[in-house]
């Protein structure tokens, strides 16, 4: 966990090259000690660095085979977390539309998983999705099913 906290960090201070270090590192280490069930954590770090280098097929690469592996493993919130890494790097991309089937995916999986707040933010991401696309009622019905989980995870105000 200490490679992937440092790999973090220096992503979050722009050290790219260096965060991809860490996170390979990371990913070689849990493979050989056999926490098989976080390397798919590691190929979704490593390909956000790659995305936000723009190698686009390579990171588009290790984000299908961390959902494959989430998905061989029958990890539902794994295979929200890697959907919703998709539905991220589509988004960051401007590919709004092709983001929609993954930000659902993850949503649906979230919801049934009772992840809410994660629940809200895909639902949120849709919102703003069809807003963008000009399909304001659609929009508008992702912004009201938000606020009344919202609503229903904070109780009354």
């Amino acid at each position: 966990a200490s490679l992937t906290s440092a790999g973090s960090t220096v992503e979050a201070q722009g050290r790219l090259q260096e965060a991809l270090d860490y996170f390979q590192r990371a990913r070689a280490l849990r493979h050989e000690v056999g926490e098989d069930s976080l390397v798919a954590g590691s190929l979704i770090n490593i390909a956000d660095v790659l995305d936000e280098q723009g190698k686009i097929e390579e990171a588009d690469a290790l984000y299908q085979q961390a959902l494959a592996f989430r998905e061989a493993v029958g990890d539902p919130a794994g295979i929200a977390r890697a959907c919703y890494s998709i539905a991220r790097s589509l988004w960051r991309r401007g590919k709004r539309a092709d983001a929609i089937p993954w930000t659902e995916r993850a949503m649906t999986l979230y919801r049934d998983e009772r992840m809410f707040p994660e629940t809200i933010r895909e639902m949120e991401r849709l919102a703003s999705i069809f807003q963008e696309m000009g399909d304001k009622p659609r929009a508008e019905q992702f912004r009201k099913e938000a606020s009344a989980l919202r609503a229903q995870q904070t109780g009354p105000q």
